[in-house]
């Protein structure tokens, strides 16, 4: 791996630490565009993009890509994607996480294709597990009760919703999920969970002590939202459009817990090594490392 130069452009803790377990392995990394450095970090920060970019041999943005379509994510100072994809050679690869389809287009524009490190079912199925122990992370971050012999109540049981019912249960937690599948339900059952069908959950929703969302669809109506306590702890682990209507949310007092993008928040080193882990796999792959 002699003379590999990578060159990061934004991303936060979770990809210099990144950047770090790569230069394990005998690359050089660039940093760019990051707000602070983590202290122990080997990687070498530049001052401006071209110097970045300038012998690299492939190109690491963060994930998500952009939140806005128009520029990196966490970029400081702000990056537009099509000045960035511009100073990039087209035959250096463009690695990147979560890439919406305008983000995809301005790549194409540019005669450019990014490569989603987050498709790898590896990786998502390592993020689902820190997402989960985020999860319970906050529960007891935002709770006076302990996590055995309390309520809880999952939405969705698909890699994330199944990792925090399983931490859950093995903490002593009684754990109830909702699924629209039935196999879904049934799983939940096989691992040690109640099931509720969600066109009965208005019945019950005021008696869990937690409520943790997995499911990108507002399944909370204003039903359920107007049976709820504000001493309940909502956590929200979906994307938009979320589990519930903010708005309503607010109307009826019921805070709501920010649970995204947990791995980079709740455990940025671990989150890095898993994306390095992943990096290292396909760089490999395609001939750089």
């Amino acid at each position: 791996m002699n003379n590999i130069k990578l060159a990061f452009i934004s991303g936060g803790k979770r990809m210099q630490y990144c950047a770090d377990e790569l230069e394990k392995y005998g690359a050089e990394c660039a940093l760019f565009g990051f707000d602070t450095i983590i202290a122990k970090s080997r990687a070498t920060r530049c001052t401006n993009l071209e110097s970045c970019l300038g012998g690299s041999s492939a190109v690491i943005l963060p994930t998500p890509l952009s939140r806005d379509g128009m520029t990196v994510y966490g970029s400081s100072p702000a990056i537009r994607l099509c000045d960035l994809f511009a100073c990039i050679p087209k035959e250096v690869p463009v690695f990147a996480g979560v890439v919406s389809e305008k983000a995809r287009s301005i790549a194409r524009s540019c005669d450019m294709e990014i490569f989603d490190y987050l498709d790898n079912e590896e990786l998502t199925e390592k993020n689902a597990l820190a997402t989960a122990e985020g999860a319970i992370y906050l529960m007891m971050r935002n709770s006076d009760k302990t996590i055995r012999g309390s309520k809880c109540l999952i939405s969705g049981y698909g890699r994330i919703g199944r990792y925090t019912a399983k931490l859950l249960v093995s903490l002593g937690a009684d754990v109830c999920v909702t699924a629209r599948r039935s196999i879904s339900r049934t799983q939940a059952e096989l691992e040690g969970c109640h099931t509720v069908t969600q066109d009965l959950l208005h019945k019950e929703i005021n008696t869990y002590d937690f409520i943790i969302n997995t499911v990108p669809a507002q399944i909370y109506t204003e039903t359920e939202l107007s049976k709820m306590s504000s001493e309940q702890v909502y956590i929200e682990l979906a994307s938009a459009p979320y589990g519930l209507d903010k708005r309503i949310a607010e109307k009826y007092n019921i805070e709501i817990t920010d649970g995204s993008a947990l791995p980079s928040r709740y455990c940025p080193e671990t989150a890095g090594k898993f994306i390095a882990e992943t990096l290292r796999e396909e760089l490999t792959k395609g001939g750089i490392l």
